[in-house]
């Protein structure tokens, strides 16, 4: 008998090669001396999700576990995965799907699977050309140049059509850009469709690029010419990621359909620039460009980014602190009920029937009442149900304040007037800087040397004036976006927390009716004056100073505690004229009271007691003004530090600054019956 029979190395070796891809042969050589060959293509999801790898799908080694984690730098985001991609996006019916280019690069293993540190060739690693006899088209490359490397298969017409092929046994297909992407697929793939397409599904084709890191395929790395194929591929890894810039905060407010408080910002301004609305703010007055939160300066009304903080403190449901922990996803969807549900479903947030509870029950808990998978957020299919509510409990109020409030709406009459929303002015602010360009000959051509004054400065210049309160006094607080927060926060305690008491804590329009008559009285000025004090109390700071203002410099401090000061303040202002309008008393500025009257002290002194808080919310504002006016009591007694004043003394202080700032507040309804005071409503036409 043939002694090579059973000789193995006289056997044939089988290589497993997948089969063939064709596409484009590309590269990169921006740089001198350094050439990055790619090879673009196409593959059908079955393939794709079946040869192509996550960077943990990579069979592991102790020495160079490492060296992975260095390559990649990121593990993959499971509850991302899951969450937003499958769940959110790719098992939607309703949305249009469609993924970027997932960037791929091959990297040569060992006979054992382990990562190897260059492309090594081998017995048998060049397969024939065609992988198929009866396949015509691959036949046209069997005359073709070829290039191997390790276990890689590369072959390049003239014009660029080309044909690449790997072992999966030596080489991986690994993926350093969109394996968030490529595990969504294969996820996807595997658990929600058992690994088994319907007719209209397997013609989706994913965009590929392979990144082809071998001298014999035409790289030429410069610096990393000598390095190891893992090491180069960490370098374009990292600089993929580093310099693949996300979306700013205002692009992702526009752009994301899965978050709430996104959504809910989008339901609060017009779909498009250019274009007006009494129901909505004008898109063309509000600041969508940038990420930047700030609208005291130039022509906006208001932010995007604002907006999305504003938004987000008013709904005030954080997400669970632990995914996996049932009471902290109860406490969760207690709270999103309790800010968002209506009534006609029963004070719960509903999908298709089914109650946010009912479903976190049913899909969540095993049989032990116990959390299977994390729960971090609202279930997409209950977004709907939750905008609804949005815009049922939250939007009316707060839209009549974003655009009736008179500072606003002085804002908001001049552009209509001007037409300056759907006008020459919104449409030319509206281009990328590339287009503004490239108008401008056309606008000098039209409106003459002087388009830009004409056009845009001397409108932009109004509305600034607008907000400095059309004199040199200062800035208006309310285009001040810390003011803004404070004191739709305080609406939401009239028109959202107390709603069913009116006849107590009065509605938006009596809420609007009191701030627009401080608004026209100077009081909502940043440097307004503090006037009430007792001449021998008398001092050079103002009504702000301590509340928000920096007592050396004069500068708005912006922290969460000074936005918390602004709001009892206001607070205290409000709820002083309620407390006299429901006891139907008039207000006056003097200690002494009598049948009919109630005076600003007395109202102070009911403010300063505990009790009051269970009625009225605010003790707690008095107390927060008190602690920040004995702190800096020394300050206001013309002291150099707190040791050189009592106890006694700073408390009295402090309870003098906050008479003086309720008085200052509640001028212009002092020594009258409450009734609020109309506004000077701005002019019917502005001259320029």
């Amino acid at each position: 008998m043939d002694n090579a029979i059973f000789d193995i190395s006289a056997a044939p070796i089988k290589r497993n090669y997948n089969r063939p891809l064709y596409g484009n042969k590309g590269e990169f050589t921006l740089a001198r001396n350094i050439t990055v060959p790619y090879f673009s293509t196409v593959m059908s999801i079955p393939r794709a999700v079946g040869e192509l790898k996550t960077h943990e799908q990579v069979a592991p080694s102790l020495d160079q576990k490492f060296n992975l984690r260095e390559l990649y730098q990121r593990e993959i985001d499971q509850e991302r995965v899951q969450k937003e991609l499958i769940d959110g996006y790719l098992r939607d019916p309703k949305k249009l799907k469609f993924f970027n280019s997932l960037t791929i690069v091959l990297l040569p293993k060992t006979e054992q699977g382990h990562i190897a540190s260059t492309f090594e060739d081998y017995q048998n690693n060049n397969p024939a050309i065609p992988y198929d006899p009866d396949d015509r088209f691959d036949q046209g490359f069997a005359s073709q140049p070829r290039t191997i490397f390790g276990g890689a298969q590369y072959s390049v017409t003239a014009n660029g059509i080309a044909r690449l092929r790997w072992d999966t046994d030596r080489v991986d297909a690994v993926a350093v850009d969109g394996q968030h992407r490529l595990r969504a697929l294969q996820n996807w793939f595997d658990f929600h469709k058992n690994k088994s397409l319907e007719e209209f599904e397997k013609g989706t084709m994913i965009s590929i690029i392979i990144l082809l890191l071998d001298k014999r395929a035409g790289f030429n790395g410069g610096d990393f010419g000598g390095a190891a194929t893992k090491t180069i591929a960490r370098e374009i890894f990292t600089d993929l990621n580093k310099n693949a810039r996300g979306v700013d905060k205002a692009t992702e407010i526009v752009l994301d359909d899965r978050s709430l408080v996104s959504c809910c910002v989008r339901r609060l301004v017009t779909d498009q620039t250019c274009c007006d609305s009494t129901d909505v703010l004008p898109l063309s007055l509000v600041r969508w460009k940038d990420a930047n939160h700030r609208f005291d300066q130039e022509y906006f009304i208001n932010s995007l980014v604002h907006l999305h903080l504003l938004v987000e403190s008013l709904i005030a449901v954080d997400s669970p602190n632990n995914p996996m922990d049932e009471n902290d996803a109860e406490k969760f969807i207690d709270a999103i009920n309790e800010r968002l549900s209506l009534p006609e479903n029963n004070n719960s947030l509903v999908a298709d029937g089914i109650s946010l509870k009912d479903y976190f029950k049913e899909k969540y808990l095993d049989e032990n009442e116990e959390l299977l998978t994390p729960f971090s957020d609202l279930p997409q299919a209950f977004l709907p149900s939750a905008l609804a509510g949005f815009d049922v409990r939250f939007k009316p109020w707060l839209i009549k304040f974003l655009m009736e409030f008179r500072p606003y709406k002085e804002i908001l009459q001049y552009a209509r007037e001007q037409k300056l929303i759907e006008g020459a002015f919104a449409q030319y602010l509206a281009q990328p800087k590339g287009h503004q360009n490239e108008l401008s000959c056309d606008l000098e051509a039209k409106y003459g040397a002087n388009w830009r004054s004409d056009l845009l400065n001397k409108h932009t210049e109004k509305i600034q004036a607008i907000k400095n309160g059309q004199d040199t006094t200062g800035d208006r607080w309310p285009f001040k976006s810390i003011f803004q927060k404070a004191m739709a926060r305080l609406l939401k305690v009239v028109a959202y927390d107390n709603i069913q008491d009116k006849a107590k804590f009065g509605d938006v329009e009596t809420f609007l009716e009191f701030f627009n008559a401080l608004d026209a009285a100077g009081k909502l000025k940043v440097h307004a004056k503090l006037n009430h004090l007792d001449e021998k109390d008398d001092h050079p700071f103002e009504l702000w100073t301590f509340t928000a203002l920096n007592p050396v410099s004069g500068n708005i401090k912006v922290t969460k505690k000074v936005e918390n000061r602004i709001l009892a303040t206001l607070a205290l202002w409000y709820m002083g004229y309620r407390y006299a309008y429901t006891k139907n008393l008039k207000l006056v500025s003097s200690s002494e009271t009598s049948e009919g009257l109630i005076s600003v002290d007395a109202i102070a002194d009911e403010f300063g007691k505990k009790p009051i808080q269970k009625e009225w919310p605010v003790n707690d504002f008095y107390n927060d003004l008190a602690d920040t006016f004995e702190q800096s009591a020394y300050l206001i007694a013309g002291k150099d530090s707190r040791s050189d004043i009592q106890d006694v003394r700073s408390r009295k202080i402090a309870r003098q600054r906050i008479v003086a700032i309720m008085k200052e507040g509640l001028e212009p309804f002092l020594d009258d019956v409450p009734a609020v005071p109309k506004a000077t409503e701005p002019e019917a036409e502005v001259k320029i």
